[in-house]
């Protein structure tokens, strides 16, 4: 690799994100590329996670359990619910960027962290899962999504540790990512009239 081109090369950047159960991705995956189809441009596919958070270095296995657990305290047997899109900010490099999807209607207190606080440098807000990146003046591209309706509910879901960069390609700018091990959310056990977690 050339000095240019290392220089225009990104630091990974390392997110905790919540991947809803493969049925849910499908369908988003679906519906984005129907968007894409009708005529999107100048816009960068995201991998349909909700990033939680932004890290200074990925998690271990064992803080993701414990994510996991708590998340499922908090979330019970009730669903997630996937509802109306919109917009949130996203730390890119060399661009203002947002990203677009669908927002979660799931509020997590913020001692659900506290076991991690060290290496969280800022919390995502609102959580969506995210369809695209796109420029932050690109209203258009926020207006039609909006108009195309796709209300999904889910109880299974997973945590996991995602990198990020933005990389020089020739003339364009690309991003890549990796999302790691899934950690699922425990299963609510049913027992003499009361309910507890049970890890996956």
């Amino acid at each position: 690799m050339s000095i240019i081109k290392a220089q225009l090369q990104s630091y990974k950047k390392h997110f905790l994100v919540l991947a809803p159960h493969r049925d849910v991705r499908v369908k988003l995956q679906k519906y984005s590329d129907a968007f894409i189809d009708s005529g999107l441009k100048g816009v960068y596919k995201f991998p349909l996670v909700a990033p939680l958070a932004v890290l200074s270095k990925p998690l271990t296995s064992e803080e993701l359990k414990q994510i996991a657990h708590s998340l499922r305290e908090i979330v019970g047997k009730s669903k997630i619910n996937a509802v109306d899109a919109t917009t949130a900010d996203f730390p890119a490099d060399s661009q203002e960027l947002r990203l677009l999807g669908h927002c979660l209607d799931l509020n997590i207190p913020i001692n659900v962290f506290e076991s991690i606080k060290k290496q969280v440098k800022s919390f995502f807000s609102p959580l969506i899962i995210g369809s695209f990146l796109i420029p932050e003046a690109d209203r258009d591209t926020i207006k039609k999504f909006s108009h195309r309706k796709e209300e999904l509910s889910f109880r299974a879901a997973a945590v996991a540790n995602m990198s990020w960069q933005q990389v020089q390609q020739d003339s364009e700018i690309v991003y890549r990512w990796e999302i790691g091990k899934l950690c699922w959310l425990p299963r609510i056990a049913e027992k003499k009239g009361f309910t507890k977690s049970k890890i996956m």
